[in-house]
């Protein structure tokens, strides 16, 4: 539940800012088509599977095998290679505007990273990377 709100917490003032940034660089590039897709699309895609997978990913397997370096190196690598994955869809944005993505991608995998650490389970992982997700889409356009 704690991550949640924390999620919260950190994700909303992260998006109003990537918003902002948006709408000053008049950025015409959607990558992921947050604006363009249904809800449910959006949920399936982007509060579901998304975060599952990226999760598994970073959090389950990496995390997991960097654990024996400590809870300082298996957060933060897991966390600055998501934030470096964010790179590839972001490719085509204002340099301003990837930059910003990357700083956000790399604060949610750092919390998701922690969370995963502390619990020994995915699921806040998961919670704080859904609510990132959604929150991008409430603060849309």
């Amino acid at each position: 539940m704690i991550s949640i709100l924390i999620g919260f917490i950190a994700a909303l003032p992260l998006t109003l800012i990537t918003a902002r940034i948006e709408r000053t660089t008049h950025m015409k590039i959607d990558p992921f088509n947050f604006y363009s897709i249904s809800l449910p699309e959006f949920i399936l895609l982007f509060i579901l599977l998304t975060p599952l997978g990226e999760e598994f990913l970073f959090r389950g397997i990496l995390e997991s095998s960097l654990l024996g370096y400590g809870i300082l190196i298996a957060v933060i690598v897991p966390a600055l290679l998501f934030s470096l994955v964010h790179i590839v869809p972001f490719k085509n944005t204002p340099r301003k505007f990837l930059i910003f993505i990357m700083i956000s991608a790399f604060i949610l995998g750092v919390l998701a990273g922690y969370f995963r650490a502390i619990s020994g389970s995915l699921l806040p992982a998961y919670s704080v990377h859904a609510i990132f997700n959604l929150s991008g889409r409430i603060t849309e356009k």
